[in-house]
């Protein structure tokens, strides 16, 4: 595994911030950490309504579900 691309998608199918939508976050940083994956995660923001408020919120969905 070289890279992880973090995106989420709305039950309509439209992207969203992750943690708010169908992705699973605690899952996907279980996943990272059983990979051993110890490079950064890409918050990727495309085709989001409010990339700044997604990059915000993403990112404070992601840190709550990283182990400590």
């Amino acid at each position: 595994l070289t890279a992880a691309r973090l995106s989420d998608l709305d039950a309509a199918g439209h992207r969203c911030t992750p943690g708010a939508g169908r992705l699973d976050t605690l899952a996907y940083a279980v996943a990272l950490v059983t990979a051993r994956f110890d490079r950064p995660v890409v918050l990727d923001v495309r085709a989001v309504t409010d990339p700044l408020r997604c990059v915000i919120d993403g990112a404070r969905a992601w840190r709550s579900v990283l182990p400590r």
